[in-house]
């Protein structure tokens, strides 16, 4: 008898799970704010994606969820494959998967692909990109790069979580308003400038993102 019971039980489950799927109410991992290259050198890069609900801002947040990302690195000269990992993105490092590949080839231009999903058998294609490593010490080569200061997306777009009083200490200065003009939700007006030059690398000075200032983001991080 408790083994029909059981029986009966895990068809239940297995069903609910079936039906939320199909109806689309469990959460369907996206990259809603795209792939990130950095910290580019001769031999190595950091990649990372971060894996959210959706596409679009809810009360100024990117809601996360976990999720699993494949990153796939080619040689953008012949298309040979490099590298490939396969990362978890959980919620202690904010739902981000990060991949650090290295003994790259200097001077070399490259493609990353992924595929993001609930887990490793429900994966789909998710964002490109494309980036170039440094020329190294050894060799000498022109290098078209950007240098950008103080781009704080939550200061451009207005974030009420920042604690004035703490700015006003930091910065010796009032918090500015955020900007207004209507090409806002295009982002920093520079960037589609930035765009256009196609620089082999950007340099960011100063703020850009960060967890100092609003109190809540900074506690959260301490407490960690």
């Amino acid at each position: 008898m408790s083994f029909r019971v059981f029986s009966f039980l895990s068809t239940i489950i297995v069903f609910t799970a079936l039906l939320f799927q199909g109806c689309g109410l469990m959460k369907k991992p996206m990259a809603g704010q795209g792939i990130l290259v950095g910290e580019v050198s001769d031999r190595s890069a950091l990649i990372q994606v971060r894996l959210t609900v959706g596409e679009s801002l809810v009360d100024g947040d990117l809601e996360g969820v976990a999720g699993v990302v494949e990153f796939i690195l080619k040689n953008a000269t012949d298309g040979s494959e490099v590298n490939r990992a396969t990362v978890n993105a959980s919620a202690y490092r904010d739902f981000i998967a990060r991949v650090f590949f290295e003994k790259l080839s200097s001077g070399t231009q490259y493609e990353v692909s992924t595929r993001i999903g609930a887990d490793e058998n429900h994966l789909v294609d998710g964002p490109t990109a494309s980036f170039k490593t440094h020329p190294g010490k050894e060799r000498s080569a022109p290098v078209r790069f950007v240098v950008v200061t103080g781009m704080n997306y939550a200061k451009f777009h207005g974030d009420n979580r920042i604690d004035g009083e703490i700015h006003l200490m930091l910065n010796a200065t009032e918090l500015a308003a955020p900007y207004a003009g209507a090409d806002k939700h295009l982002g920093y007006p520079g960037l589609e400038t930035i765009l256009k030059m196609r620089p082999d690398f950007l340099w960011g000075q100063g703020t850009m993102f960060t967890t100092i200032h609003p109190k809540s983001h900074a506690q959260k991080r301490s407490e960690k």
